[in-house]
């Protein structure tokens, strides 16, 4: 019976280091993979950061440039995407903003120039009147 109860201990303590061998090598699995699922989320992530702050930044310089005067400035996305939208919308305003200006330019011009008329044609009407006043001999004198 002892040599039987000793076959049976010897094969309960060869199957437990079997199982723990097992379970050594499930850990180190387990490891393994939780670190190759971290390096491809980073990876994964990092390549998400990037081709979302491409855009972003290719429309911050753009804006920057529209307002530090480059009225020419347009913004155009690689790849487009959902920031394509507003790329559109910001080229959309930069557009009109320079139709109004050249307007007001425009505008500007064409009142400089009337008041420049009128100054003109007011310092006329004045050496005329006063060239009456002088000759008409009322009395009065031109300043």
């Amino acid at each position: 019976i002892q040599t039987g109860l000793d076959r049976q201990y010897g094969a309960l303590l060869y199957q437990r280091s079997l199982n723990q061998e097992r379970l050594r090598f499930s850990r180190f699995l387990s490891i393994a993979v939780a670190l190759l699922g971290a390096i491809v989320a980073s990876i994964a992530l990092w390549w998400v950061i990037r081709s979302f702050n491409k855009p972003v930044n290719q429309l911050i310089d753009g804006a920057e440039a529209f307002a530090g005067g480059d009225r020419q400035r347009r913004i155009v996305l690689e790849g487009g995407g959902e920031l394509d939208g507003v790329a559109q919308a910001f080229n959309r305003m930069a557009d009109e903003i320079s139709v109004r200006q050249a307007a007001l330019e425009s505008a500007n011009e064409r009142l400089e120039t009337t008041v420049a008329d009128r100054t003109a044609e007011l310092e006329r009407l004045l050496a005329t009147l006063r060239e009456a006043l002088e000759a008409g001999g009322l009395g009065f004198r031109a300043p």
